[in-house]
């Protein structure tokens, strides 16, 4: 998925959406989707097309793509 792709399907979303993300400690943490750089992206739905679920997130990371 395309950074624009994935931009129009986060547009039908709640806004302030938190988001999962691996930091570079290999921690993760939740963060406010509009505080995110987006790049190398790996999206997934939730179940049903639901936003993210706790196992299906966006990950945001150099080793993801």
């Amino acid at each position: 998925m395309t950074v624009k792709e994935l931009k129009m399907k986060l547009e039908s979303y709640p806004e302030h959406m938190e988001v999962l993300i691996e930091d570079t400690d290999g921690e993760f943490q939740f963060k406010p989707l509009e505080e995110m750089e987006v790049r190398n992206v790996k999206f997934s739905e939730g179940h049903e097309g639901e936003p993210f679920a706790f196992e299906d997130c966006l990950v945001l990371g150099e080793d993801n793509i």
